[in-house]
């Protein structure tokens, strides 16, 4: 009988085939990150995108229910209701609370007693100075209302009391929840995410920390209490606003809100226009937490911001922008 020699068995894979079969995996799984990460971006592009058609669509119903026939950007109140009508700013203050709440507003001057001014950020303390709300700041105002009080677990907004003499609280007289259940409410009018919400209620600027790529906002604009909103981006970075009052009449009214030495601005076209010259602007600073990436900034920073609605967004390099006068980032040819 022939013997035949059994065949010989591998005792496994060799060196090679080893490091092959990982070079195959971390292929694949980088391939698969990108890919959730493409998923991911696309998605808080979304929420973005969803943000500001949202806030467009509420600002119009604020219009339409306080009967306002444009939303400021810029707003000077005043809680000891000390407002001098020869101060234009005052003035402009004093119409639009009477267009808004109607002209039983009662504007009780201050005195240190109980029920007088008006505690317009709910911090139990009458301001005896000009608080100056900047466009990001309005933004929320004007579609939350009341802010809750400082010292709340959550931050909110309340609305505005539909009482036609007292829409805010008065000294010492602190709304902890909304007057829905009493007087009833105006607003809020936008669902505002609560972990987006953020407000400086120090009244102080506070130093930078040099470690902060991108710096919290609320640490360097003295706020006196008045939220802004971030976009869903995670950057820190809030959504800007601007208004035009009589047509193609905008103002960099967000002068905290800057890149680098450089405040954030309108949007105008290619011929020097500006974009809803009838209307407002909101927009987001993006992925990258930028309002533009150009360095150096270009001169227009001095003036407005060019967009090109056919190419993208020029000079400035606002290349993932978002804004309500685009259904896409303003980096993207429109057309």
């Amino acid at each position: 009988m022939t013997a035949h020699p059994r065949p010989q068995h591998r005792a496994g894979f060799t060196l090679i085939e080893i490091l092959v079969v990982l070079a195959i995996i971390a292929v694949l799984a980088g391939l698969l990150l990108a890919a959730v990460q493409r998923v991911r971006g696309a998605g808080v592009d979304a929420l973005c995108r969803h943000d500001i058609s949202s806030m467009t669509t509420s600002l119009g119903s604020v219009r339409e229910e306080l009967n306002l026939k444009y939303i400021p950007s810029k707003l000077v109140l005043r809680e000891d209701n000390n407002y001098n009508p020869a101060n234009p700013e005052h003035a402009k203050t004093l119409a639009l609370l009477q267009t808004m709440f109607g002209r039983r507003l009662a504007l009780t001057p201050y005195n240190g007693s109980p029920g007088t001014g008006f505690d317009w950020n709910n911090d139990n303390v009458i301001e005896t100075v000009d608080l100056v709300l900047e466009g990001e700041q309005c933004l929320v105002f004007f579609l939350g209302g009341i802010p809750v009080v400082p010292t709340a677990q959550t931050a909110g907004c309340l609305g505005f009391a539909k009482d036609p003499t007292t829409p805010a609280p008065r000294y010492q007289q602190q709304w902890a929840a909304s007057p829905s259940t009493t007087v009833g409410a105006y607003g809020p009018y936008f669902d505002f995410k609560p972990d987006r919400l953020v407000r400086n209620t120090t009244n102080t600027v506070l130093p930078q920390n040099a470690n902060d790529t991108f710096y919290p906002y609320a640490a360097y604009k003295r706020g006196y209490g008045f939220y802004a909103y971030y976009d869903p981006y995670n950057m820190k970075r809030p959504y800007v606003y601007f208004s035009s009052k009589k047509g193609s009449d905008y103002t960099p009214d967000c002068p905290s809100i800057t890149e680098g030495a450089y405040q954030v601005r309108p949007y105008v076209d290619l011929s020097g226009q500006f974009i809803n010259p009838n209307g407002f602007q909101i927009f987001s600073a993006g992925r990258d937490g930028k309002f533009f990436e150009t360095s150096p900034p270009p001169a227009e920073v001095s003036t407005y911001w060019i967009w090109n609605p056919t190419a993208g967004s020029s000079g400035l390099g606002t290349k993932d922008n978002m804004a309500n006068f685009s259904g896409r980032i303003l980096g993207s040819p429109q057309l």
